[in-house]
C-alpha cells in the first residue's frame, strides 16, 4: 500500500441497521478485527451527544448491541460508533407506536 493509505483492519464496520424507521429493539451491528474499546452512541438530530447505548471492549468478528427505542422520543437520530481512532456515523428515523 502506498504511503498515507488507510489501514482497513484499523477500523470497525458498522452496518446499517435492517428497518428505517426503525421501532422497538434496535440491532447495532459491527465488525472488528481487533478486541478494541467501543462506544455506541445515539446522537439528536444536530448531532450532539444524546444517549450512550454502549461503552465497552468488543470482540475480533462480528458484535452485536441491542437497544430499546421505545426509550427515546420518536423522531430523527444519528448513531454512531466510536473507539480511539474512528467516528462512524449512520442516520435512522425512530417511531414508536
Amino acid at each position: 500500500m502506498g504511503k498515507g493509505a488507510i489501514q482497513h483492519e484499523d477500523y470497525c464496520i458498522l452496518s446499517t441497521i435492517e428497518k428505517n424507521p426503525t421501532s422497538g429493539e434496535i440491532v447495532f451491528y459491527f465488525t472488528s478485527n481487533e478486541v478494541r474499546k467501543v462506544r455506541i452512541v445515539i446522537l439528536d438530530s444536530q448531532m450532539n451527544d444524546y444517549l450512550e447505548v454502549s461503552n465497552e471492549e468488543c470482540s475480533k468478528g462480528g458484535n452485536i448491541v441491542r437497544f430499546d427505542s421505545t426509550k427515546i422520543p420518536n423522531g430523527e437520530y444519528f448513531y454512531g460508533l466510536l473507539t480511539e481512532n474512528q467516528k462512524t456515523v449512520k442516520k435512522m428515523t425512530v417511531i414508536n407506536g
